[in-house]
């Protein structure tokens, strides 16, 4: 059906037409009275809509945001207030799938990174080098400062240079007894030998100050050594612990083992070692920095032990205790369904929709130009929406609280599979003219299933694909059957589609053969109900938006229908010829791809305002008979006039749909009632009134789209050909040419999409439906001789 609404001007022009569309121009002007526009917010607010279509985008905005809330939106209720320990009074499942960190895991993975990396200690090479040069400095220096204070006596007024001598030593504290006994030594050179050559014993050695702590803190007695060369990092080397001293064990073996210690009394030997001892530090030292860094890079290198909680998945069952991990769980699934977690989470879903549509609606703008989506398309396609979702929503919440428990055998995707999502498209397909739109709506339905089955990709694919194939199978139904057979289908493209594709997810898992038997009926099950759904609600749709579907007209075909058996009682002539008028344009919308069902429905109903004055109408009348001898001219026209107000009552009394309003409202367009005007202008009194085409013509509009033409050029048509006495061939092609002509060059035809090849097409599919019917009989001998001659052929009867 390719239908379009009628101009501002045709709206002007035809009163009925008018008035059918009066109260919704009541309201826009009761709102443009208000005068919002004149104001300032007003002006920019429309200056606004005028450039970005504010409004439009709008109303995309609310509607998905109630989208997005709805799929966001769970029957669960949130568990709160458990603690460790606790006993559950019932199953707890979760409503989506999420993941929580385990705490204790998470942290016993960082203890053990830490655990496994040796601590890094710094190894100066050149301490004990630098000590030694410092003592040569310090002796060197007292000895100096010996000489030039003249102090070579009891050197007791030299105690107050101790301070400079422990700072040539790099800040080494020294006892006073010792520096007492340096003084009164003169900071001989023979002590100073001593001390360097004792301290250079120990320079190649690896000291530290304490052991014990170094083995604490080795992972395995092992230590990472970073040598240091003048002052630079150098070569690391693993040390293990047992190689190393630590300043007392060294300061022990001094104490036993000093060298150069020759030609020193016991006295001189014992300060001597004094000093030696107090000389030694430790050249390995813990590189805190270094230490702390490297744990740090080894903690940021585990990732996270992680619990993937899978939608429906039972976190603990009734009477089992919680353990920690279980009330992490619950927390984490508090969080995530708490108000503002959703709400941002539905924001960001509606933006992502909003700018889907508005791609949609581009697309269609700039490249479909012959497309175009009315109020009520869009008002209906969003109620689908809204619909299939609340079937999905409710399937999962069923499945959830009692089958997932109860037959752990299935797998949850079974559920998932079995709902009906391509009945939006069946049904989208039936209500929605075009297909490229059908096709954009199939999309956007995947792609919002998969966003309620937790962003599955597959179930994407499954439900677009199913989609396409369903809108295609309901289109141009003839009768009933078709609906179950679009649904069959359906099903077996779920079939394979779901069948290939948990091939290749599991190719090689376990449960493939389980998912292969429940996942595979699942989808041939989803294409079935598909069909049902959509059947079961076309109605309602119907109902609630106005439209005429398929389904409808395979309803109206039904020759019992109230209105035709009323017209073959009342009006027998015109019944026939609405038959005729039928079978003339559903052969002739087949020949040009207009919609043959609704052609034939159309010229069904197209007469049914006769039954009213059936008698005054040429088809219901007795040979010899004509009520119009009996009245004027004007007269007739008005009852002729009459049976297309008449018919358009009825229409809507019965509820036959806004298409077949639209046919018997045009199906005369605005042709001249010419035997009338003719017989009015003979008899006219040209001082009191002069007759005019205009008041001999039916009031319109024209017809709008090709079935109205269709029916109009049926009508005109079977009419004239029904008053032919001899209706051969040649005088039926003739009359169809004339008629189609005459209606093409009274401009008729200008306000449908028909074009000249479709009516060329449109005469020859109704010769041949006339000539099927009107087509010449021989008269057979009643008797006498006569009786026994030839039969003729069976074609020529």
């Amino acid at each position: 059906m390719n239908l379009k609404p009628l101009r501002p001007d045709q709206q002007q022009k035809h009163p009925t037409r008018w008035s059918y569309q009066q109260n919704s121009r009541d309201f826009v002007g009761w709102v443009n009275k208000l005068g919002i526009e004149r104001t300032p917010i007003g002006r920019v607010a429309s200056y606004l809509d005028s450039k970005f279509h504010i409004r439009r985008i709008g109303i995309l905005f609310i509607f998905s945001m109630a989208l997005s809330f709805f799929i966001s939106w769970d029957f669960e209720v949130t568990y709160t207030g458990y603690k460790e320990g606790d006993l559950v009074t019932q199953d707890i499942r979760s409503p989506i799938a999420f993941e929580v960190t385990d705490l204790d895991q998470t942290n016993r993975k960082y203890i053990e990174a830490e655990d496994a990396l040796p601590p890094i200690y710094d190894f100066d090479v050149g301490l004990y080098d630098q000590m030694v040069n410092k003592v040569h400095l310090a002796f060197k220096n007292m000895r100096t400062m010996m000489i030039q204070s003249g102090d070579t006596d009891s050197g007791k007024e030299f105690l107050s240079r101790q301070i400079d001598f422990e700072a040539d030593l790099g800040g080494i504290r020294i006892a006073k007894e010792s520096f007492l006994w340096l003084v009164k030594s003169k900071f001989k050179s023979s002590i100073e030998y001593a001390l360097t050559n004792n301290l250079l014993r120990w320079g190649g050695q690896k000291i530290v100050e304490d052991l014990g702590v170094v083995r604490q803190g080795g992972k395995k007695n092992r230590i990472i050594v970073n040598v240091l060369e003048r002052g630079y990092k150098g070569e690391e080397f693993l040390f293990e612990t047992g190689t190393l001293l630590d300043t007392t064990a060294v300061r022990r073996q001094i104490q036993h083992r000093a060298v150069a210690l020759g030609g020193f009394n016991a006295a001189d030997v014992e300060q001597i070692k004094d000093l030696i001892q107090t000389l030694v530090v430790p050249n390995l030292s813990l590189n805190k920095q270094e230490t702390e860094s490297r744990k740090q890079r080894a903690r940021e290198s585990i990732s996270p032990v992680t619990v993937a909680v899978k939608k429906s998945q039972t976190i603990i069952r009734q009477g089992a205790p919680l353990q920690k991990i279980n009330v992490l769980e619950l927390d984490e699934l508090t969080r995530l369904q708490a108000a503002s977690h959703q709400d941002f989470v539905s924001l960001v879903t509606a933006l992502f929709f909003v700018v889907l549509l508005l791609c949609y609606v581009s697309y269609i703008t700039r490249f479909m130009s012959r497309v175009y989506i009315t109020q009520k398309d869009a008002l209906a396609m969003g109620a689908i929406l809204i619909f299939v979702t609340a079937i999905a929503k409710l399937v999962i919440f069923l499945t959830n609280s009692a089958f997932v428990d109860r037959y752990p055998s299935v797998p949850p995707s079974f559920y998932s599979y079995l709902v009906p999502v391509s009945s939006g498209a069946m049904m989208a397909g039936l209500l929605i003219p075009f297909g490229e739109v059908v096709w954009l709506f199939s999309i956007f339905m995947a792609i919002v299933a998969g966003l309620l089955l937790d962003r599955d990709f597959t179930f994407v694919v499954v439900t677009f694909t199913s989609g396409i194939v369903a809108a295609r199978g309901v289109y141009g139904c003839k009768k009933r059957e078709d609906l179950y057979w679009a649904g069959i289908r359906t099903g077996l493209v779920n079939a394979i589609l779901i069948f290939c594709a948990t091939l290749m997810s599991h190719p090689q898992s376990d449960a493939l053969k389980n998912e292969l038997v429940w996942n595979t009926p699942a989808g041939f099950l989803s294409g079935l109900l598909a069909s049902f759904v959509a059947l079961t609600l076309i109605p309602l749709c119907e109902s609630l938006f106005g439209y005429t579907t398929d389904v409808k007209l395979l309803e109206l075909t039904n020759l019992n229908h109230p209105l035709l058996r009323d017209l073959i009682v009342r009006a027998p002539g015109t019944y026939h010829h609405s038959l005729i008028v039928g079978s003339m344009c559903e052969a002739a919308a087949e020949g040009i791809g207009a919609n043959p069902l609704l052609a034939k429905v159309c010229a069904y109903y197209h007469d049914i305002g006769k039954t009213n004055y059936a008698s005054y109408f040429i088809e219901n009348q007795r040979p010899g008979e004509n009520r119009h001898d009996q009245i004027n001219p004007g007269m007739s026209k008005t009852i002729l006039v009459a049976h297309v107000k008449d018919g358009v009552e009825l229409a809507r009394k019965y509820k036959l749909g806004k298409p077949i309003v639209d046919v018997i409202e045009q199906h005369h367009g605005t042709t001249l009632i010419s035997f009338f005007y003719h017989k009015a202008k003979e008899g006219e009194d040209s001082e009191m009134h002069q007759v005019t085409e205009d008041e001999y013509r039916y009031p319109g509009p024209k017809p709008l789209f090709r079935e109205a033409a269709l029916c109009m050029l049926a009508d005109s048509i079977e009419a004239a050909a029904r008053s032919l006495d001899e209706p051969t061939p040649a005088r039926l092609q003739s009359i169809v040419h004339n008629i189609v002509q005459k209606k093409f060059l009274d401009g008729q035809l200008n306000d449908c999409n028909i074009t000249l090849q479709d009516l060329t097409v449109i005469e020859e599919e109704f010769n041949r439906v006339l000539l099927g019917i009107y087509h010449q009989r021989i008269d057979y001998p009643t008797g006498g001789k006569h009786s026994s001659s030839k039969r003729p052929h069976p074609t020529a009867l």
